[in-house]
């Protein structure tokens, strides 16, 4: 039973990673889209580091 549990844990952390895997991309392409002037969409995490 608790093979089961690790194994449905590792499988859960994995679809997280891809999401967010996924969602840095998707970011990176909202940026490189978006005009040099205005903001991204996704800002995230580069807008804290920026101000």
């Amino acid at each position: 039973c608790s093979d089961g549990g690790a194994a449905q844990d590792s499988s859960l952390k994995r679809v997280a990673v891809v999401e967010d895997f996924f969602d840095i991309i998707y970011a990176m392409h909202v940026e490189m889209g978006a005009d040099p002037g205005r903001a991204p969409k996704h800002a995230g995490q580069k807008k804290t580091y920026k101000a």
